[in-house]
């Protein structure tokens, strides 16, 4: 779940957010030139490098290193990048990281290789079992200005919050599952016993239904054989009928 919003939220913000990009690429190439975009392996999930993608905001030829190393980082920033850093803007091609994969919205921030210290703390705190995010709990609470310690701790608890959170979900994705089977079986029994209902009431239709034929059949055939005694009769001599009976009373007296 946590992926497919990673996805949607970050194509939807690119197609909102291109013509600010687009902008800002423009500034950037008047400011200092070509490349806009600045590419730099950073470690992601499972302590595994990825390409990050951000605004160029330090000059050509600036020492590969975090802010926090440069003994005079001002001298190597660009002026708009000065502009950029202050609002974070410079983050934005980030969200082609997050559609690719390498990084979610909210995570610790992927380090560089050099940052050995850090990058060995995390290890050990576990925080590469998460992918990397655009901003993270350390960068809230104080960003450069924290120690390694301070940030791997941070990344830490963001971390088990992460896992705790996705327990959570897990367990109520579960507890729905076996809701809706225990009510999908629920349904089918009660289907099934109004289908048997419908069939005993059917099978009692059905014999109602003949009997009542039988009972019309039988009374047909009563009234059909008087129709006929009654013609036959009616047909005969009346008077050798009522001859024969005296005769026969006759003798037998």
């Amino acid at each position: 779940m946590k992926r497919f919003l990673d996805v949607l939220l970050s194509l939807l913000a690119i197609i909102f957010l291109s013509p600010l990009m687009l902008i800002i690429s423009l500034i950037i190439s008047c400011d200092d030139g070509l490349p806009v975009i600045f590419r730099q392996d950073r470690v992601g999930k499972g302590d595994e490098l990825f390409k990050i993608k951000k605004f160029r905001t330090m000059k050509n030829g600036a020492p590969n290193l975090s802010t926090a190393d440069f003994e005079q980082s001002d001298e190597f920033i660009t002026r708009s990048g000065k502009f950029l850093r202050r609002t974070s803007l410079d983050e934005l091609p980030q969200l082609f990281n997050v559609l690719a994969g390498d990084m979610s919205f909210i995570g610790p921030r992927p380090l560089i290789p050099e940052e050995s210290h850090i990058r060995e703390l995390r290890r050990e705190y576990g925080v590469y079992s998460v992918r990397p995010g655009l901003t993270g709990w350390a960068q809230v609470n104080g960003r450069d200005c924290l120690s390694d310690e301070e940030k791997a701790e941070y990344d830490r608890l963001m971390r088990d919050a992460r896992v705790e959170a996705g327990q959570i979900v897990k367990a109520a994705a579960e507890n729905a599952e076996a809701r809706a089977t225990q009510l999908i079986q629920s349904a089918q029994q009660e289907a099934a016993g109004i289908k048997e209902k419908a069939y005993a009431e059917i099978d009692r239709e059905k014999k109602k239904t003949v009997n009542e034929i039988k009972d019309n059949i039988s009374g047909m055939v009563v009234a059909l054989a008087e129709k006929v005694v009654e013609k036959e009769i009616n047909a005969g001599d009346q008077q050798a009928l009522i001859d024969q009976f005296i005769k026969e009373m006759g003798e037998s007296a």
